[in-house]
């Protein structure tokens, strides 16, 4: 697995972890950081990739707008 591949595993697994203890969005911020991350903007790139692959859903327009495709299909019902 490349580099690039394990650090977008390595956020997403971040993302759901947050989700599942705090019961909250993490921010782009928290990500960065929890990562050790260097770059908002790079920590974003892997946000949206994610968000394509359809691992997680991200609203923009919300801050902490980042929820699992599981606790959407909860919202929706």
């Amino acid at each position: 697995m490349k580099a690039d591949e394990v650090l977008l595993s390595d956020v997403h697994h971040f993302v759901t972890d947050w989700l599942k203890v705090r019961r909250y969005s993490p921010s782009v911020r928290d990500v960065r950081d929890g990562l050790g991350i260097k770059s908002l903007s790079t920590t974003s790139d892997y946000l949206d990739r994610l968000h394509d692959q359809g691992k997680i859903f991200r609203n923009r327009k919300i801050a902490r707008g980042i929820t699992l495709p599981e606790d959407r299909e909860e919202l929706l019902v």
